[in-house]
């Protein structure tokens, strides 16, 4: 049983905020909205489905089989060379976009009372580097000009990592930043998998929990798609999680 009624806003926003300790293990599906949002002004892809250019000049194809984006060969890259971004990358105008009207706009319909909002960018740090460089360059630009991104992320204020996938080394991660830094995370590509082994799926779950709970930093953000999949993962957090943080 819960000790306080609380909203999943304010459980999730304690981890965040640091403000306190949450009752219970936040699962992205009822803190967020439900739904993920573009913003209006972020440019990320081309709108409405179209060729054209997003807001650091990568020039975009629309792909229709794969209803997605991909970048158009016929264009030269905005940067050549990693080190030199601060000259060849144009940055947008972000002075010139009036934000507080139009996220008044975007929220408009929703619950800000009890859910948190969820945007979406379509291009984090890496696919970011990617479209400016090149995937090649890309990964050979972080072997050669290696940043050490999570510290990079605290120092300019992010305060949740999405998603944080079983590759890394999480018990390493879960202690480093247990004071700076929550975390979305991801359960591994086997229990997201169509047909996934409830036992998978279970014990990744658990395996999470024990991980990230001691630090209390960490938000459970599974991809799983198929609706057994999504009771089974309820389930696990019922029996699992909602008394960990009581123990």
């Amino acid at each position: 049983m819960r000790r306080v009624a609380i909203t999943e806003r304010e459980n999730v926003l304690r981890m965040i905020n640091r403000t306190g300790d949450p009752e219970w293990v936040p699962l992205s599906w009822e803190y967020g909205t439900g739904r993920f949002a573009t913003p209006t002004p972020v440019l990320e892809r081309p709108k409405d489905q179209k060729d054209g250019v997003d807001w650091f000049g990568c020039h975009w194809k629309f792909d229709a089989p794969t209803f997605g984006y991909v970048q158009d060969p016929a264009y030269p890259l905005p940067c050549d060379d990693i080190t030199e971004w601060r000259e060849q990358v144009h940055f947008p105008d972000y002075d010139a976009i009036d934000w507080e009207t139009l996220a008044a706009r975007d929220c408009a319909n929703y619950d800000r009372e009890n859910k948190l909002v969820k945007f979406i960018l379509e291009s984090g740090p890496f696919e970011r580097l990617h479209s400016l460089v090149g995937f090649e360059e890309a990964m050979v630009s972080m072997y050669t000009e290696p940043e050490a991104f999570l510290d990079d992320f605290v120092e300019i204020g992010v305060q949740v990592v999405n998603p944080l996938q079983p590759i890394n080394d999480w018990s390493a991660i879960a202690e480093k930043y247990q004071h700076s830094l929550s975390f979305e995370v991801t359960l591994s590509s086997e229990a997201n998998m169509h047909n996934a082994d409830e036992e998978v799926i279970r014990s990744d779950i658990r395996r999470a929990i024990d991980t990230f709970g001691p630090y209390k930093n960490f938000m459970l953000f599974p991809m799983v798609l198929e609706p057994h999949s999504m009771d089974i993962v309820r389930d696990e957090m019922q029996k699992y999680d909602r008394t960990y943080y009581q123990k």
